[in-house]
C-alpha cells in the first residue's frame, strides 16, 4: 500500500510544483509572486492549487469549444387537400407551394427569390397531393401558400389559393424537416395582398 501511495503522491506533487512554477512565472507583480512562492512551499496549498487546476480543466467538458453550428438547411414536407371546383384548364398555368419569409404585397413578390422557397409543380385535378422541398434555408417563414398562376404572364398572374393556417401560418426551419398541411378551397380564395 505504501509503495503505491508514494508512487501516486510523488508524481502528483511534482506535477503540482511544475504547474505552480509555470503559474508563478506568468505573474508580473513581485508582491503577488512572493505570496504565491510562499504558498508553494506549503503542502496543502499545492494540493488546493492542483485540485483547482484539475477542476477547471475537467469542468469545462467542451465549454470553451465553439457551439456546434446548426445544419445549413432543412426541408419542408407538405400535404395538400383540394375542395371545390377546379379552375378551367385555360386558367391553370401553374400550381406550387410557396413559403415566404415576409408576406408578399404584389404578384411581383413571387419572384423575390431571396424571400421565398417553392416546390415543384403540383398535380392538377386531384383530391390531394404531396410535395417535398430540400435545402430550405434555416429561417422563419411567415406566409405559406399554394400559389396559382392563372394567366400567361408569368411575372404578374399569381395569387394564393390556399393558406397554411396552423401556428398562425408561421413555421421555422432549423435544419429539420417541417411537416405541414394546407387545404385549398377554389370556391373561397384567401385575400391578396394578405390582410
Amino acid at each position: 500500500m505504501k509503495v503505491y501511495s508514494i508512487l501516486l503522491v510523488n508524481p502528483v506533487h511534482e506535477f503540482g510544483d511544475f504547474l505552480m512554477d509555470r503559474f508563478l512565472s506568468i505573474l508580473d507583480s513581485d508582491k503577488n509572486y512572493g505570496k504565491l512562492r510562499m504558498a508553494k512551499s506549503n503542502k496543502a496549498a499545492k494540493s488546493y492549487f492542483l485540485c483547482a487546476i484539475l477542476l477547471i480543466f475537467l469542468g469545462c467538458e467542451g465549454g470553451l469549444e465553439p457551439p456546434q453550428p446548426a445544419p445549413p438547411s432543412g426541408a419542408i414536407e407538405g400535404f395538400v387537400e383540394y375542395i371545390g371546383k377546379w379552375p378551367s384548364p385555360d386558367s391553370l398555368f401553374d400550381l406550387r407551394f410557396v413559403a415566404f419569409k415576409t408576406p408578399p404585397q404584389s404578384p411581383a413578390d413571387f419572384f423575390d427569390l431571396s424571400n421565398l422557397v417553392f416546390s415543384n409543380r403540383l398535380t392538377y385535378y386531384v383530391d390531394d397531393d404531396q410535395f417535398f422541398i430540400e435545402d430550405v434555408d434555416n429561417d422563419t417563414y411567415r406566409y405559406n401558400v399554394i400559389a396559382h398562376q392563372y394567366g400567361q404572364v408569368v411575372t404578374a398572374n399569381w395569387r394564393p389559393v390556399g393558406l397554411y393556417r396552423s401556428n398562425n401560418g408561421i413555421f421555422t426551419v432549423r435544419g429539420d424537416t417541417i411537416q405541414i398541411s394546407i387545404t385549398v378551397d377554389f370556391s373561397d380564395l384567401p385575400p391578396f395582398p394578405p390582410e
